[in-house]
């Protein structure tokens, strides 16, 4: 759903883009990259593809860049709950990819999800670079209890980094983007899952 629901929203912000350039009268040739990762091993994909043209648009790349560590290349995928100690290096490795893509750095950095958006961070304090979050569900707030019984789940789901990287982000980010109004205040019964994390701690 998240991939189908990023690629729509890159369509839509070429769109856009373009024709607020013409209406300016500017000769600007936008770029967009989505930056997720390289899996060498993903056979019968274009995952192991380093650049891949976005179908439907003209200025916009899918930048895949693989996590490593010491002993190299992770080759294979691994589930979101399990990227958490490989972000730092992946960080470091996105930001030299971006410098020889653009031949520079990027005007805006968007993140995405607990993982996406805790990289975003990083990108942008690291390059100087605004920075937007994209949280449609907060990891707290997607799995009911988990704030309260987060030490339980911490070995299966690693919630203290996902809680970490969510607060993290949200206090770090210049804007943020949501699809509700229910998810900044929520409703006359729930609360809101960015109000959730006022008076929450670890």
């Amino acid at each position: 759903g998240q991939v189908v629901y990023i690629l729509d929203q890159v369509r839509a912000l070429e769109n856009e883009m373009l024709h607020r350039i013409k209406q300016q009268g500017l000769d600007i040739v936008p770029r967009i990259l989505i930056i997720t990762r390289l899996l060498p091993d993903a056979i019968g994909t274009t995952c192991g593809q380093r650049l891949e043209k976005v179908f439907g648009t003209e200025h916009s790349h899918i930048l895949r860049v693989p996590f490593r560590t010491e002993k190299g290349i992770v080759r294979q995928w691994i589930s979101r709950f399990e990227v958490w100690p490989y972000l730092e290096t992946y960080t470091e490795d996105v930001a030299h990819e971006l410098a020889k893509e653009l031949q520079g750095k990027p005007d805006l950095i968007v993140g995405n999800y607990s993982d996406g958006n805790i990289v975003a961070s990083l990108l942008a304090h690291k390059l100087g670079v605004t920075q937007c979050t994209i949280a449609h569900a907060l990891e707290k707030t997607k799995y009911p209890e988990s704030d309260i019984y987060w030490k339980k789940l911490e070995e299966r789901y690693h919630f203290s980094c996902q809680f970490t990287a969510d607060l993290f982000a949200m206090n770090h980010t210049d804007f943020i983007i949501t699809s509700t109004f229910q998810e900044i205040a929520g409703s006359k019964d729930t609360v809101g899952q960015y109000e959730s994390h006022t008076a929450f701690t670890l």
